[in-house]
């Protein structure tokens, strides 16, 4: 087999040993090869797999439990079937969520942000796109509308968050409009931020369409949406950088995840369409 450009460029992503996943180009898609032998440590251990503890759909954790719960979860598992190995989805505070990934206390993060910042430090198997839902007090008293109306306002987020990197990207256009900053209400877990709304030290958070549809059902008289907008990244599986055998195996059953239907059916379950990647992805570019 020829190995173009591409593969090169992935190789130097996952390495000699996990090339040979993934091969060709047929469909716009990766094609999966042979499935990748697990390790004999995976094969008596499972995988141990972080996964925030957060607000809807998309990952929590029931009171009192640890066990992850929801979409991430339920794509963990998925993933880990078809590459042949057992996952345990362990849910975590997100101040720890990827300092145990990278320390070795779990194997990897079920899904989080795609940012070429945390590149250093993670091989990103991308699931699917995010979209972001801007949450205000009912009645939407400032009458936000869109980004820009939110210049001058206090935006609560969490430390370290896709969310805050965007309130600061915001807050930089309001400032080469013209406009005032955004003030940053930050805090240590999410949670923190929505009440920071409800209690009137913000005027506005953003967090991802999951926990908004959940937040805005169970508390009409608290949260109101003001816009929703399609963001420019993805949610993956956090894969340590130095773990290139788990990358390979994470990369094969989320590939096979995505051909099969089985994360379309999941999605479709719970009422969100048309955000599945369309092929494997790696650190938000097609593999080859």
């Amino acid at each position: 087999m020829t190995i173009g450009s591409g593969a090169l460029r992935l190789r130097a992503i996952l390495g000699s040993a996990a090339i040979c996943v993934l091969f060709g180009m047929a469909g716009g898609g990766a094609q999966a090869a042979d499935k990748p032998a697990v390790p004999q440590n995976y094969l008596d251990n499972g995988l141990h797999i972080g996964m925030f503890c957060a607000t809807g759909v998309i990952s929590y954790c029931d009171p009192g439990s640890t066990a992850g719960k929801g979409i991430l979860a339920d794509f963990a598992h998925i993933w880990g079937e078809e590459a042949g190995v057992k996952v345990d989805v362990v849910g975590s505070s997100w101040e720890a969520l990827m300092p145990s990934a990278v320390s070795g206390r779990t194997d990897a993060v079920a899904g989080i942000g795609d940012f070429e910042s945390r590149h250093a430090q993670f091989t990103f198997v991308n699931l699917f796109w995010n979209s972001d839902s801007y949450l205000v007090p009912t009645g939407n008293p400032l009458k936000i509308k869109e980004a820009l109306d939110l210049c001058g306002h206090r935006m609560s987020a969490s430390t370290g968050s896709g969310e805050l990197m965007t309130v600061r990207a915001i807050s930089q256009d309001c400032v080469k409009q013209g406009k005032p900053a955004i003030t940053e209400v930050e805090f240590g877990e999410q949670p923190a931020t929505y009440l920071a709304v409800q209690t009137g030290r913000a005027d506005a958070t953003l967090t991802d369409i999951f926990a908004a549809d959940e937040l805005m059902k169970n508390n009409p008289n608290i949260y109101a949406e003001a816009f929703r907008k399609k963001t420019d990244w993805m949610w993956g599986v956090a894969v340590p950088v130095q773990n290139k055998e788990l990358l390979a195996m994470v990369s094969y059953g989320v590939q096979q995840g995505l051909a099969n239907g089985k994360f379309k059916a999941i999605l479709d379950k719970y009422g969100f369409t048309g955000i599945l990647a369309d092929r494997l992805m790696i650190n938000s570019k097609p593999a080859p």
